[in-house]
């Protein structure tokens, strides 16, 4: 009856049998707890529920993914392991948008480019780029608007190296053409190139 109950819990005949020896096992050793308000058999099966319940909770946390695929012809087992590690392939491309991106905001004329690092990689609002460059808003707008759209044309080629984030933003005006995580060293980079 202990066995059938687990059973019905687990769906596991060796788990089950495990389970009812245990509960069984801790039946005994606790059997000087057992209270004579309700019967022994009631008291044991909710001993066999508990560990049952806790056999389901431990195979849940230990789950592991089964082995038993189909072979190939030469009798071996495939499985697909993700490589957590970057593609070689994407930092080569990184790499070289990377330099592009340097080489062609170092192009840009002065007051472009000032505007340019000020906005979109030092991440200053219109009115402080306006603000610290002397400049009205409309005029820094106009400046950062020439100097994304010579970016882009420049950058035309690798518009698919691009992250996704940035392709979506890249029709938005307001948009910063260059990947987040680059933005302040660029901005170190461009700035020393300029003084060169």
């Amino acid at each position: 009856m202990f066995y059938k109950k687990a059973l019905s819990i687990v769906r596991n005949e060796a788990d089950a049998e495990d389970v009812t020896q245990n509960a069984l096992l801790k039946a005994f050793k606790k059997l000087s707890q057992f209270r004579l308000d309700s019967q022994f058999r009631t008291w044991v099966t909710s001993i066999v529920i508990n560990e049952a319940l806790m056999c389901l909770r431990a195979n849940r946390r230990a789950k592991e993914e089964s082995l038993n695929r189909e072979e190939q012809e030469d009798g071996f087992s495939t499985i697909d392991i993700a490589d957590p590690r970057e593609n070689p392939s994407d930092v080569l491309e990184r790499k070289q948008l990377r330099a592009a991106i340097l080489q062609a905001a170092s192009d840009l004329p002065s007051v472009q480019r000032s505007v340019f690092i000020l906005r979109d990689l030092r991440l200053l609002s219109i009115s402080d780029t306006a603000r610290m460059l002397g400049i009205t808003e409309t005029c820094a707008k106009t400046r950062l608007r020439r100097a994304r759209l010579r970016l882009q044309q420049v950058l035309a080629h690798f518009r698919d190296a691009l992250p996704a984030i940035n392709r979506g933003r890249e029709s938005n005006r307001n948009a910063n053409p260059v990947p987040w995580s680059w933005s302040s060293t660029l901005a170190s980079e461009i700035e020393m190139e300029s003084i060169r």
